[in-house]
């Protein structure tokens, strides 16, 4: 609950409540997090489903400063 109260203004929630609590919980935060240039993104998930690896593709960045926007 601490993490998901200290990070609620930065967040622009498009998510319930729910879906926003578990993206917050401790026990969901032990991926990796990169960012990829649109351009490469294709060479990056053939490579990835080459050697058997998850990824998912969980956003995008925006031009909007400071916030992160969740969306289902």
């Amino acid at each position: 609950m601490r993490n998901a109260e200290a990070f609620r203004n930065r967040v622009a929630i498009g998510v319930s409540e729910e879906d926003y609590l578990l993206l917050c919980d401790a026990q969901t935060s032990g991926g990796l997090l990169m960012a990829v240039p649109p351009d490469r993104l294709d060479a990056l998930e053939s490579r990835m489903r080459q050697s058997g690896l998850f990824y998912a593709k969980v956003g995008v960045i925006t031009g909007e400063s400071g916030k992160v926007a969740l969306a289902p």
